[in-house]
């Protein structure tokens, strides 16, 4: 009998690359979301010290130019926050999108390896069921010859 031979290796090979690579773009997704977070954790406190500074330029004796600055850096401050904030919301929706292709590969490659293992129990079943018919065949020819003497 012909030794085993899954039909669709190259299918199942390919999907094995496919979700090797979307789990590697699922890890470079998560390291650009977590970095977008870092940034704008970064920003958050940098607002904070401006607030504090700001607070404490407040309670001593009000140069306008200095709080002019300070006004300016704060409105810097918000908007680099905003920005961030949408970057942190597209990455997010970007480590989803990943997430999800990662999800769907494996599923497709651990069902053509379940597929792959049920025809090879098929093609086993098979030759076991063929080998018992021969060796009956065989047990049926000594039968008869001893029989015949």
């Amino acid at each position: 009998m012909r030794r085993f031979r899954f039909d669709l290796q190259r299918v199942l090979d390919i999907r094995e690359l496919r979700k090797l690579l979307a789990e590697e773009n699922l890890g470079r997704c998560l390291r650009e979301e977590k970095q977008a977070q870092s940034r704008l954790d970064q920003a958050y406190t940098l607002q904070r010290d401006v607030w504090d500074r700001q607070r404490a330029e407040a309670e001593g004796r009000l140069e306008p130019w200095t709080l002019k600055a300070l006004l300016r850096y704060r409105t810097f401050v918000e908007e680099e926050i905003g920005c961030l904030e949408g970057e942190l919301q597209g990455k997010k929706e970007l480590t989803g999108q990943a997430r999800s292709r990662a999800i769907a590969c494996a599923r497709e490659v651990e069902s053509l390896s379940k597929l792959k293992d049920r025809r090879k129990k098929e093609y086993r079943d098979l030759y076991w069921w063929q080998q018992g018919k021969v060796l009956d065949e065989i047990a049926a020819l000594w039968f008869n010859q001893g029989k015949r003497r």
